[in-house]
């Protein structure tokens, strides 16, 4: 690689990484003037996220053999009823995460 595609390379870099961390100032200024938008999107994403998360869950988990299967859909569950109950992403995910793992290692044991 010569001299001159490096340094195009860089340039790219930086204008991106610029570009990234000066929208978050931009949406600030657009969502002013539709608050009531923005307003809806807080309000509706994150359910809707974690929906999308749990259908993705639930079709890439190890479902076979039936222990398995119930360890799967005991975290599932476990995910959904601790969005429902505290509506926090991060301890619904983390909860259920743990969950999961814990059951598929006790399976691993001999």
């Amino acid at each position: 690689m010569n001299h001159t595609a490096i340094a195009a390379a860089v340039l790219v870099s930086a204008l991106i990484t610029f570009a990234l961390r000066a929208f978050p100032f931009l949406l600030a200024r657009i969502a002013r003037r539709y608050d009531t938008t923005f307003a809806w999107l807080g309000r509706a994403m994150p359910p809707g996220v974690m929906t999308i998360l749990a259908l993705y869950a639930a079709s890439t988990l190890k479902w076979q053999p039936a222990s398995a299967a119930a360890v799967s859909a005991l975290a599932l569950i476990a995910v959904i009823a601790l969005e429902h109950r505290w509506r926090n992403p991060v301890i619904s995910v983390l909860g259920g995460m743990s969950l999961y793992i814990a059951g598929q290692s006790l399976l691993a044991l001999p």
